[in-house]
């Protein structure tokens, strides 16, 4: 028998109506969208305890999330949705395991694009899940993305591997392991496979590269699928968002077409850059200005949150950090936009002087206390905070009604350099985040720290480490927060509230690298994160990633 064969699966229909903000005259039409964020069944990060009933591994766990999408896809086509979704991973956390056994069931070989159907193929015992999603979208009539694992030869003339952390190299097996998204038209066609460039490493030992997942350095796969709607989508996995390539070079390309988006991830949520999956997803949306179909694990608050955006306007979304499984069915009509020009791409970020920025520093802290503003009166305080790394520089204008009692402290700080993990996440970042009652040390060191618990990190853990660590009480009235980035650097606008919630679009006022937000619920975090073009990147100041930050 199946484990795990009925799932509560939560239906949220959204459509564009009368109440909507108005739509620009491009958006002539719409398709119809929908997510499923799958409390995956199985596997670790699930929290799976084994019984005779429910397994944690193998073909009864693929197989019980398999029939989920079944679930999922029959109710999204009720609905009328021409797309679905599906996170990373959700077929089998196994994707993961560096385990034999266990990722035998979460891998196969991926045929090829364009090919007969696989729900057709003979010898499709050779790829049980490519046959058994390409059936439950010819069945539904869907086109169906979701995201497992593809075992592949290795490239001719690769080195063969010595030690489990070596990278650029051929295993013993002789094959290679990729992360992959995988679309299927509505008659269960193959339309496209796509390899995921960027792997979640937080440290050269630490991540998917180390558990065996290709390929360090990033091989790069740009891919992207045509549908019978008149839509061409682009695809990404997870980390992928955060990079030059492949999302942001496929939507910069005014050749190509391409203003939507397919997102499979699985998310971290540690704390800067890996905010709550939300903030990023309206971020990425809102500075590409593109339709994005996010679909997250609904495993409690570190790998939860998904949504349909389009342009930085939430049309569906969901993220419930407290709930520990959380299935969620999102749909909503989603408005197509018209194709992008060269003026377009240009015009994302308006142009500043560039500047060359010189080593980054070391680190410097600064005591910086709360005042009442001069100009705002005795019920009114005004911050104003700036924080520099080499030659970047971050501002913060932030308002404030006094209330009784003012429990949150937050940090600023400037980031100049690469993030975490290889060194391989360049950035320019202005980063606000919610401190609570921490000292200004521990919170920045908690602040850059990359793992949820690690004893190599001053603090020794992350930002956010419970759902608990996401809750905030101070209202501000708005913030400005703004950078001095360079001309070629796109940069995403991400601001959350108490628990992980948006900030409605319409209270996001975004222009040349400076945002400001009006704020009528508790502020968590805000962003700006700005993603470099490769040039800019060369010099010796991206080798380490250093913040200057200040408690304000």
């Amino acid at each position: 028998s199946r484990c795990v064969l009925q799932a509560a699966i939560t239906a949220v229909l959204v459509r564009v109506g009368a109440s909507s903000p108005v739509l620009d005259l491009e958006e002539t039409s719409f398709y119809t969208a929908a997510v499923f964020q799958n409390a995956i069944v199985g596997g670790d990060d699930a929290g799976c305890t084994p019984s005779p009933t429910q397994p944690c591994h193998g073909p009864a766990v693929r197989d019980a999330n398999l029939h989920k999408f079944g679930i999922a896809m029959a109710q999204a086509r009720a609905e009328g949705a021409d797309i679905i979704v599906l996170g990373e991973g959700a077929v089998d956390s196994d994707l993961w395991n560096p385990g034999h056994w266990q990722r035998h069931f979460a891998c196969e070989s991926i045929p090829t694009p364009g090919m007969i159907a696989p729900c057709d193929a003979p010898g499709s015992d050779r790829f049980p899940i490519t046959q058994r999603a390409s059936c439950l979208a010819r069945e539904h009539h869907i086109v169906t993305v979701l995201n497992y694992c593809d075992v592949q030869p290795c490239q001719n003339a690769s080195r063969p591997c010595n030690g489990s952390s070596d990278v650029f190299c051929c295993p013993a097996s002789g094959v290679e392991l990729f992360n992959t998204q995988v679309a299927f038209s509505e008659t269960g066609e193959l339309l496209a496979k796509y390899h995921k460039t960027h792997n979640y490493d937080t440290a050269p030992d630490q991540g998917e590269t180390s558990n065996g997942l290709c390929c360090w350095p990033p091989r790069l796969d740009m891919q992207y699928f045509d549908t019978s709607f008149g839509v061409r989508f682009g695809m990404h996995i997870c980390f992928d968002i955060l990079f030059r390539t492949p999302g942001v070079t496929l939507a910069l390309d005014p050749a190509l077409g391409i203003r939507d988006f397919v997102y499979s991830s699985h998310w971290e949520a540690t704390g800067p850059p890996m905010l709550p999956a939300m903030e990023v997803h309206q971020g990425w949306s809102r500075g590409l200005g593109v339709n994005l179909l996010a679909a997250n694990a609904g495993l409690g608050y570190r790998h939860a949150g998904s949504g349909i955006y389009s342009r930085g306007r939430a049309l569906a979304e969901h993220y419930d950090p407290n709930k520990a499984h959380d299935d969620q069915l999102l749909v909503a009509r989603v408005p197509k936009l018209g194709a992008r020009t060269a003026a377009d791409s240009q015009a994302l970020n308006q142009p500043r002087d560039r500047f060359m920025a010189p080593p980054v520093p070391a680190a410097s802290f600064q005591e910086w206390g709360i005042l009442p503003g001069s100009s705002g009166g005795e019920t009114t305080v005004i911050l104003n905070a700036t924080v520099s790394s080499g030659g970047f520089v971050c501002t913060l204008k932030a308002v404030l009604s006094l209330f009784p009692h003012i429990t949150d402290r937050y940090l600023l700080m400037a980031v100049n350099g690469s993030w975490m993990g290889r060194k391989n996440l360049p950035s320019r970042s202005c980063v606000v985040v919610r401190c609570g009652n921490l000292s200004e040390q521990q919170c920045a060191a908690r602040a850059t720290c990359a793992d949820y618990q690690d004893s190599t990190c001053a603090a020794g853990r992350s930002l956010y480490t419970v759902a608990e660590d996401l809750s905030a009480s101070t209202v501000w009235d708005h913030i400005e927060l703004s950078g001095n980035f360079e001309a070629d650097d796109l940069v995403l606008p991400m601001v959350g509230t108490s628990m992980g919630q948006l900030v409605e679009d319409s209270n996001i006022d975004f222009a040349q690298g400076s945002m400001r937000v009006l704020l009528d619920r508790p502020l968590l975090n805000a962003m700006l994160f700005a993603i470099p073009t490769a040039s800019s990147t060369d010099s010796p100041a991206w080798a380490n990633g250093v913040s200057d930050a200040m408690l304000v």
